[in-house]
This record gives C-alpha cells, structure tokens and sequence, in this order.
C-alpha cells in the first residue's frame, strides 16, 4: 500500500520530497525509492528497555513534543528542548512538512492490553499535525474494531480536523457513520494492494520451483498464510485450535486430491509475534511423520511482496488468513477462503460480494473450514471465474478514485 501510494504520488508530483515515517525504519533502509527515513512515534516504542524504563521515556518524549508542536503553532519556531537528539528527526519532519498523509492501513483498533491506551499513538500522529498547523490527509485507511466508547470519541475528534479521508472497506463506513460521519465526509477506495503489480508467472514459478514444487506438473495446488494471532492479541486464546482446523483442511486436501500445499509467509518480522514463518511451520508439524508431510511446502524465507504474488497465481485455491495475502491471491484470479483475524477481511471480500467465503478466526473449527473447502473445491473454476469479473472491476475504480484523491490533494498544496 505504502508503495503504492508513493508511486502514485510521484507520478502527479515528480519532484515531491517524501518523509517516512515508519515503525521500523531499518526495513525501509534498501528503500528503491530512496525516501528518508524516521522513526514513527510507534517506533519510539521500540527501545530495547525494561516496562517501566519505557514508559518513562515515552512520557518524557510525549510531554517534550506536546511542548515543541505548541512552541511551533505560537511562533513557527523548531523547538527541541528536552528531547534527545535521536528522536528530533521526527519532528523535524513534521515541522517542515507542506501537509502529512496518514499512510494506508490497519493501525487504528482496539487493543486488549494497557485499557486499549495504545490506540492512542497512532491517533496523536494525526492529531500533532493538526497541532502544528499543517493539513492532514488520510488515505484508504480500515478504523476498528473499537470496543470503548472513549477510542470512538478520540477517533472522531481526530476525524473532523483532517482535510480528507478515505476508508477501504465496508466495515470501516459502518463504524464512521454509527459515530456520526455522513457518506459524504469520507471517501471509499478499495484496498490498494489490489493494484500492486506481480512479478510476473515465470517468477511465481521460480520461486516454488526452489521450494520444491513444480507448478507445470505438481497439481493441484492449495496456498496457505498463517499469523501468530495468540501472540499479537492476549484475548485471543484459541492459537492452537485454529492451527489445528488449518492443518486438519490441509490433510482434508491432500487425502482427497493429488496435490501439494505451500504454506506460505507473508509477514516475517520484525517481532517475533509478527513472524508468519513460527506458526506456519507449526501447522506443517502436525503432519509430520505421516505419509502427506512430503506433500506440504514450507516457503519460510522473506521474499519480495511482487515475487509472493507472482507464486499465489499459480494456486487453484487459497487458504489465507493475512489479509494481503488473499488480496494478492484475489488479484491474480484465485478463489480464497479467508480467515479473519480483524474486521477488515470481512469489509474488503464484502466489497467483491464474496462474504460467504469468510470465516472470523474466533469461529475456526475443523467443521467450518472443511465445509467452506468442500463448497469451494468443486466450484473452484467458476469462482476464479467471478473473482476476475469482480476484481477487475474494483481495480479500475481504485485506480481512478486514487488518483482523483492524491491529485485533489497535490493541487490543494500547489495553489496554497
């Protein structure tokens, strides 16, 4: 989506200076793009101390912003007092910002630690813009679940001092509109990961081909992405049973056809709760020493989002649970079962009218999947069928509803 985005941006304003600011800057350090770089607010987060010397820290550095974004709204004067050098890049870049995008995404939700208050970082980097004076404009972003009635209020108080936003999934009207918004206040753009462009099929075969499978012979196929759920949600405690529903499908598909399975990882890091390659091989060992286990795939390296995409063409059905996954899947023409672990999986197949092909990971049993795979393996080429027709509608809306936003928004700066 970032990518996306960035593209899309540079092509209507070619000499744009782009900021990052990112949770993990380390990632964007090979960026091919070659923005700088800074720690987001969330990044600040990730300082390797004890509980308690973190939240000390990020008091200070809090309290030390709030002081620097009023000293700048008063006299337009860059402050750091009191904040360590290696955090000012931060502000440095919101002082000298012409306007700031929230980029597109799924970081505005309630949390089951600490009273929800970590939703509160993501809100207060929309809300420092505000603060310092310079637009703020949201794009195709998911808001939700939110679970308290205050995260409602905060969210709304954010919403009406932005310039302009877009939502990317039904859910996401839902919410806005049950806390007061009117359709006219937002703007609906599918996801923009559905316009990332694939590598290309010999690429897709490559990489499976290194894995082990060869896509020319070795069919059919069924793709899989798995997420440590448990370990990124405290509330959710039913990690092992929905591995174990995914693996007992898994078995359902290689006894019933003469295929092969590629479990496959979307997200690898940075923490370890994100590591799609820790589950994923968990499930892989719960067939171990049967007569199927040289039959199930493991791709638990990191690859390129483009070169993943480019591999998920060549599945006849996907089991996805990361959201971008089945987008991806989607996009190339293949059928998906899609587990969702937020509400933004329902919103977004919702948009394609594929709901019935969506379970929520709370409700995973060995019955519910092995129902929905045996409605959707007889079916597979008529679905593959709709989903081009659906897919390739949404693509061209996205495209043009994109471009009219980011050009609105380049126009807007340009005439101010």
């Amino acid at each position: 989506m970032l990518l996306m985005s960035l593209r899309k941006i540079y092509a209507l304003a070619p000499n744009a200076q782009v900021t990052l600011s990112a949770n993990d800057p380390a990632g964007f350090a090979e960026s091919q793009i070659g923005e700088t770089c800074v720690p987001s607010f969330f990044g600040w987060t990730g300082a390797r101390t004890s509980r308690m010397q973190r939240i000390g820290l990020l008091a200070r550095l809090y309290v030390c912003s709030l002081w620097a974004g009023l000293v700048y709204r008063i006299s337009s004067k860059q402050s750091y007092a009191g904040v360590p050098q290696g955090y000012r890049s931060l502000l440095r870049a919101y002082f000298e910002a012409d306007a700031v995008l929230s980029c597109p995404g799924n970081f505005i939700y309630s949390r089951a630690y600490l009273a929800g208050l970590p939703v509160l970082i993501p809100l207060f980097a929309m809300a420092y813009a505000w603060l310092l004076g310079k637009p703020l404009y949201i794009l195709p972003q998911t808001f939700g679940p939110l679970n308290r009635t205050w995260e409602k209020a905060a969210l709304r108080w954010v919403l009406c001092r932005t310039e302009m936003i877009a939502v990317r999934d039904l859910t996401s009207v839902s919410l806005l509109e049950r806390i007061g918004f009117e359709k006219e206040d937002f703007q609906l753009i599918p996801d923009l990961a559905f316009q990332f462009p694939s590598a290309g099929h010999e690429a897709g075969a490559e990489l499976l081909r290194h894995f082990g499978v060869e896509p020319a012979t070795q069919r059919p196929l069924l793709g899989v992405t798995m997420i440590d759920w448990g370990a990124q949600n405290p509330a959710f405690g039913q990690q092992a049973l929905y591995e174990g529903a995914v693996a007992e499908t898994i078995r359902l598909f290689l006894e019933e056809t003469d295929g092969r399975v590629l479990l496959f990882s979307q997200v690898c890091g940075p923490k370890t709760a994100d590591d799609d390659r820790i589950p994923a091989r968990r499930v892989a060992e719960r067939l171990a020493g049967t007569s199927l286990f040289n039959r199930v795939h493991t791709v638990d390296a990191a690859m390129p989002a483009d070169i993943l995409k480019a591999a998920y063409a060549h599945m006849d059905l996907f089991l996805g649970t990361r959201l971008h996954s089945n987008i991806f899947a989607l996009a190339e023409g293949v059928p998906v079962i899609a587990i969702a672990y937020q509400d933004k999986t329902v919103g977004v197949l919702k948009m394609l009218e594929m709901g019935e092909w969506v379970v929520r990971i709370e409700n995973v049993t060995v019955d519910s999947l092995a129902t929905l795979f045996r409605r959707a393996w007889p079916k597979r080429r008529h679905l593959a069928a709709e989903v081009e027709r659906s897919v390739a509608a949404l693509q061209q809306e996205t495209d043009s509803q994109l471009n009219q936003l980011l050009g609105a928004i380049l126009r807007e700066r340009m005439d101010t």
